[in-house]
C-alpha cells in the first residue's frame, strides 16, 4: 500500500517535511537544479527540520530523500569558494 500524505508540517525554499500515515514523516531535499548540494543554507535549514522532528511527539520513522535525478551531490563547492 502507498502512503498518503496527510500535509506539509514544515517547508523552506530547500527542505520539506511532509507528514505521513502512521508516525512516518518524509523529507525531501528541495533543490534539483544543484542535485540537492548542500550549501550553507540547506545546512541551516536541515538543522532546523532536525529540530522540528525532534520535537514531534508523534514522529515514529524519517524518509530522507532528494528532488529530481539525485538525491544529493554532497558539499555545493562553489558557494562556499564564491566570496
Amino acid at each position: 500500500a502507498f502512503l498518503k500524505q496527510r500535509s506539509c508540517k514544515f517547508s523552506t525554499k530547500r527542505v520539506q517535511i511532509h507528514k505521513l500515515d502512521n508516525g512516518i514523516r518524509h523529507v525531501e531535499f528541495c533543490r534539483p537544479e544543484k542535485l540537492n548540494a548542500l550549501d550553507l543554507s540547506m545546512f541551516m535549514e536541515i538543522v532546523e527540520a532536525a529540530n522540528q522532528l525532534r520535537d514531534d511527539g508523534s514522529a515514529r520513522c524519517v524518509i530522507l530523500s532528494g528532488k529530481g535525478r539525485a538525491f544529493c551531490t554532497g558539499i555545493d563547492m562553489k558557494s562556499i569558494l564564491t566570496p
